[in-house]
């Protein structure tokens, strides 16, 4: 098969933003690589402010913004959210609307005191309302977390189920989704539901021989499933079998106190290092690579 390669001149900051929008997209969500994924986003923003493609630049700005969630810099994703939402609403842009609501109401939702819940609910309705279908799926995630919460498992299903509806056409976008699905229906005392809806989407995961975003949500709440249905070994070995994956991850970040943020405030990350120490010990997490990381 013939390869040829293109000129990019220098000056021409849209075609770079473009390119480093496609660089961004294969640690996203075919091979995670959070700190590769960051960089692509914010080169991303940069160039494509450059050329004046301010749509471009907007949604650029959102998967910046998420990448930093990803890494746990909460106080950093806030700021490059809330600016990029407010630049997409002045523009009056419905894709870049769409995508800067759903993603710091996904923050918000994690990071906000349970007094303050109303603006994630508030910026998650809206999303429904514009009717994205990604985007419409994320906010029904958003939905079904702060209901967990409110303590509102009733209505935290209601709204997962529909997450989970709108988002399996896209499955790269839905591991973490279902990874909250089975939390639920573990939480709901129905342990072999949430087995069976995680390991379904497990195999998929497999099928499609990606790592992407969501895969390690998705592995700690299948072996938490397994462990809750009375297969506590199968649930040990998926656990070990995840703990490489994080390392990989954890080797993409260059400095020690990014990578200690990323294991500690990253609620999936913090939960699974506390599961693997009470499952398989301290000794197993030094071998991993990960104990240094989170003292």
């Amino acid at each position: 098969m013939r390869r040829e390669g293109v000129h990019i001149s220098e000056s021409d900051a849209g075609a770079w933003g473009y390119l480093k929008i496609s660089e961004a997209n294969h640690p996203h969500l075919i091979l995670e690589a959070p700190w590769s994924c960051m960089r692509a986003g914010e080169d991303a923003t940069r160039s494509m402010a450059q050329a004046g493609r301010w749509s471009d630049r907007c949604i650029s700005a959102t998967f910046f913004g998420k990448a930093l969630t990803d890494l746990g810099d909460h106080v950093g994703s806030a700021s490059v959210l809330r600016d990029n939402l407010a630049l997409a609403e002045r523009r009056r842009d419905a894709l870049s609307v769409s995508f800067a609501r759903s993603y710091l109401a996904r923050l918000l939702a994690r990071i906000t005191p349970l007094d303050r819940l109303a603006e994630p609910e508030r910026l998650a309705r809206a999303v429904i309302a514009m009717d994205n279908p990604i985007a419409v799926g994320l906010a029904h995630g958003v939905l079904a977390q702060l209901a967990v919460r409110r303590g509102d498992l009733a209505t935290a299903e209601v709204e997962i189920l529909m997450a989970c509806e709108r988002v399996q056409p896209f499955p790269t976008y839905s591991w973490d989704i279902t990874a909250l699905h089975v939390q639920i229906m573990l939480s709901l005392g129905r342990a072999q539901e949430a087995l069976d809806a995680g390991e379904q989407a497990l195999e998929r995961l497999s099928a499609l021989r990606v790592s992407g975003y969501g895969e390690i949500d998705l592995r700690l709440a299948v072996a938490e499933a397994l462990d809750a249905t009375g297969r506590a070994e199968d649930g040990r070995t998926l656990l070990r079998e995840t703990l490489p994956r994080l390392r990989r991850r954890v080797d993409d970040i260059p400095s020690a106190e990014a990578r200690a943020r990323y294991l500690t405030l990253v609620p999936t990350h913090a939960r699974l290092l506390s599961v693997a120490r009470e499952w398989l010990g301290e000794e197993t997490l030094r071998e991993a690579g990960l104990l240094v990381e989170v003292r």
